[in-house]
């Protein structure tokens, strides 16, 4: 699986993101004059043109154009989201699967949080009322501190 990591310095937003991930992740000379949309649709052909399954961005707060309680709020449910697909993807392996499957994405929270088989936001119905985000990551950190001991 190959994954473009890409550093992001200062505050930029949707379109110099865009630009920024051109020609730093995908090494491509883009000038500024093309529309967010088009940028975005560019990147996804090239990601697909050059096999690229992820991109990572290295200081992501940087997107946000600035600290607002918003934002500082959903930092936390953006990292417990990629951690919940990093582990889904551990899981798969571990499993010796090669794709991604919902069961995985089950499993990967009830091994994080301690909750019980079966009990995820990907396999409970109307799952937003059981599963805060706050919540979620405290559950997901207590059970990571306990695993470093």
């Amino acid at each position: 699986m190959k994954i473009v990591s890409i550093g992001l310095a200062g505050t930029m937003g949707w379109k110099d993101l865009g630009v920024h991930t051109l020609r730093e992740g995908f090494r491509l000379p883009v000038g500024g004059r093309m529309i967010r949309r088009e940028l975005w649709d560019m990147i996804g052909f090239q990601a697909r043109e050059q096999g690229i399954h992820g991109i990572h961005y290295d200081e992501g707060q940087h997107i946000c154009p600035r600290k607002s309680a918003g934002a500082v709020a959903g930092a936390n449910r953006w990292r417990l989201v990629i951690e919940l697909l990093v582990d889904a993807r551990l899981e798969a392996v571990t499993a010796g699967g090669k794709m991604l499957r919902p069961r995985h994405f089950c499993r990967a929270p009830m091994a994080k949080t301690g909750l019980p088989d079966g009990y995820s936001p990907f396999s409970v119905e109307d799952y937003e009322p059981l599963f805060k985000g706050e919540k979620m990551v405290e559950l997901w950190e207590k059970q990571k501190a306990l695993a470093c001991r």
